[in-house]
């Protein structure tokens, strides 16, 4: 197991930070990382708050939607859907924008929709709300309403369609998004993809918490190993990339060396830390002796990391 070269931090404890500190307007909000900061808090990066999502559907919507990255990489960057679930279609436009699609249509059938803000927000998109689709072979986000309102016209060749790879029905939109400002939400994801590129680790805070979850889907949206902090007893390693709570960090620091349930995760870790350099530096020692290298001198982390060939998949196993 290599170094972690980069760690990112995210959560709002309720019970760890004053209330006069209050939520701020902004995810990313300065003041509250320097009220955090003077009330003993770890420093933290808030992506909304106020939603509870249980353990079953956060694995399950992970679940989904690593499946439909997958299938968008590897038809190099073509994809269907997403329903009217707003934090679908914001996830769904995210992907797009990772698998490299150039256009996404979204079914905004609300008025005050999120189409204007992620117009906005994912300016490399071009994001339209009319259902019929232009003759050209663009790559884009589809409902599965539209699929079917376009369906098999005179004259129309199902050749058009080669290229659409993922249909996701609306029933299975993601769930739980409660009262989370849309725009909030998708300036905090956006905000995350660049940095996920330039990061080996990520810190996924309370599963319980908007921002959690949010760090964990984005982790496997570029691809990086994801280190959740279950509270959720059931999570076990084989239900993601590599688990550690901040107890289990800790217990490791002390120990010296990972326990045996570490050696067998394969590609470990999104590593729970503040911004002690010395307990990290510990952990990541304590990680490295307990995970030996792979044949060839990369560790699993630096592997993963490495450009993925022409023609294969993030999730091939001998890219990998």
């Amino acid at each position: 197991m290599g170094k972690v070269a980069q760690v990112l931090i995210t959560g709002y404890w309720p019970d760890r930070v004053p209330r006069r500190i209050g939520v701020p307007q902004k995810p990313l909000g300065e003041q509250y990382l320097a009220a955090a900061a003077k009330a003993g808090d770890a420093p933290a990066i808030l992506a909304g708050g106020g939603v509870t999502i249980t353990h079953d559907a956060l694995l399950a919507q992970v679940r989904l939607l690593a499946a439909g990255i997958a299938a968008l990489v590897d038809v190099r960057g073509t994809v269907a859907l997403a329903g009217q679930d707003r934090a679908a279609i914001i996830a769904l436009i995210l992907a797009a924008q990772v698998a490299g699609c150039r256009a996404a249509i979204v079914d905004d059938r609300r008025p005050g929709g999120v189409a204007a803000a992620l117009a906005a927000l994912a300016p490399d998109l071009t994001i339209t709300t009319d259902a019929t689709l232009p003759a050209s072979d663009v790559p884009r986000v589809l409902t599965p309403a539209q699929v079917e309102a376009a369906g098999d016209r005179p004259g129309e060749r199902r050749s058009r369609w080669r290229d659409v790879a993922v249909l996701l029905p609306e029933e299975q939109g993601f769930a739980g998004h409660g009262h989370v400002s849309t725009t909030a939400m998708v300036k905090a994801l956006t905000t995350y993809i660049p940095l996920l590129e330039r990061a080996d680790a990520v810190l996924a805070g309370p599963l319980h918490r908007w921002d959690g979850y949010a760090l964990a889907m984005t982790a496997i949206l570029s691809g990086r190993a994801v280190v959740l902090d279950p509270a959720h007893p059931g999570l076990a390693p084989r239900d993601a990339w590599g688990v550690l709570s901040r107890a289990q960090a800790d217990a490791i620091v002390q120990a010296g060396r990972a326990p045996d349930w570490a050696r067998r995760v394969r590609l470990l870790f999104v590593v729970l830390s503040d911004f002690d350099v010395r307990w990290r530096k510990r952990l990541e020692s304590a990680l490295g002796r307990a995970t030996p290298r792979p044949s060839g001198g990369r560790s699993a982390l630096a592997r993963r990391s490495a450009p993925i060939p022409a023609g294969h998949r993030w999730t091939c196993t001998a890219c990998r």
